[in-house]
């Protein structure tokens, strides 16, 4: 491997064990400060700390890969905490017999109670505002957000999503 890739990845290599080292002591010992806000700020101060150490060594390279690697971590920790799909994968690979009926899975998970829960975050996110009849509304930046995804969904020509 030439040297000069190695100097680029000191930089991202270094701040992404800086910001996993942070997160994995702030979520381990200290779990009412964790959200998605301060990960994402611990991303930002990851960034700057091993820009504050290696200084000139930070090369436009290196800066790519650490918000490759960001962006990586990010889906993956996303994803562990929101996928119901990997939920289910969990609950059935810690089953007894690694199995479960679909009846099983509904005993552990009622739909009805994970569908308002998601509601109710995106009310909580001001994603949607609820009217006092019940009704939901989209907000502007949910609006906004909602053409840009139906407008992917069009292009890609996906059937419904989700």
């Amino acid at each position: 491997m030439n040297c000069e890739l190695l100097q680029d990845l000191k930089f991202p290599l270094f701040s992404l064990l800086i910001f996993l080292g942070a997160h994995l002591v702030i979520w381990r010992y200290l779990k009412a400060l964790a959200s998605l806000k301060l990960l994402i700020l611990l991303a930002i101060l990851g960034f700057g700390a091993g820009f504050l150490i290696q200084g000139a060594l930070v090369t436009s390279l290196g800066i790519a890969v650490y918000a490759l690697f960001i962006i990586m971590y990010f889906h993956l920790y996303v994803g562990m905490e929101r996928s119901v799909s990997i939920r289910i994968l969990e609950e059935i690979r810690q089953s007894e017999n690694q199995e479960l009926t679909i009846e099983q899975i509904l005993h552990t998970y009622s739909p009805d109670s994970m569908f308002i829960s998601r509601v109710d975050w995106l009310v909580q996110g001001n994603w949607l505002t609820r009217a006092p009849d019940g009704s939901l509304r989209c907000t502007s930046k949910a609006g906004g957000l909602a053409k840009i995804l139906i407008f992917f969904q069009h292009f890609y020509n996906l059937d419904r999503t989700g």
